[in-house]
């Protein structure tokens, strides 16, 4: 089953220092499975704190 998933729009207050602590919390994780840390993402993404990789990362 193909799903596409948009993320909602950032509130006006988003919490840059939650964003990174949860980043690091949960740094083991994978997005695609972790909602904290996609969360957090999203909202890093979004404030450009942070800009995603334009490769994807090397599997194996």
């Amino acid at each position: 089953m193909n799903q596409i998933i948009a993320a909602p729009k950032l509130c006006g207050y988003p919490e840059i220092e939650l964003a990174h602590a949860q980043m690091q919390r949960h740094r083991e994780c994978r997005i695609d499975n972790c909602v904290w840390k996609a969360a957090a993402y999203q909202t890093l993404v979004l404030t450009s704190r942070l800009v995603p990789q334009s490769i994807p990362p090397r599997t194996g």
